[in-house]
């Protein structure tokens, strides 16, 4: 839904510090979404700063809960390798494993 989706994007967007838009197919053939930001680049094309290193992509994870859904941060994504799971969940959305999904 619209507001599952918005949900998603909120969190994403308070982890990476950037705008995320997300489509109605995210999440739909996998439970790992993977969102990189794309390099600042000048008018024609080339890095601004070729120097700065690639940021670091942030890889979410759909969680099917006994509570319901759940969104959370892979390991090794904002607070690094060894930190606690960020994990947010989700009550406007409707999730099952991806064992239950009918293909």
């Amino acid at each position: 839904s619209a507001q599952c989706l918005a949900a998603i994007e909120a969190f994403a967007e308070r982890h990476s510090g950037n705008r995320v838009m997300l489509g109605q197919a995210a999440f739909a053939g996998s439970d790992q979404l993977v969102l990189t930001r794309a390099p600042h680049r000048g008018p024609d094309g080339r890095p601004l700063d070729g120097r700065a290193p690639a940021p670091a992509p942030l890889v979410l994870r759909l969680l099917a809960t006994t509570s319901g859904c759940a969104v959370r941060v892979a390991e090794g994504g904002a607070k690094g390798a060894g930190a606690p799971p960020i994990e947010a969940a989700l009550p406007d959305c409707a999730c099952r494993p991806l064992s239950e999904r009918k293909e």
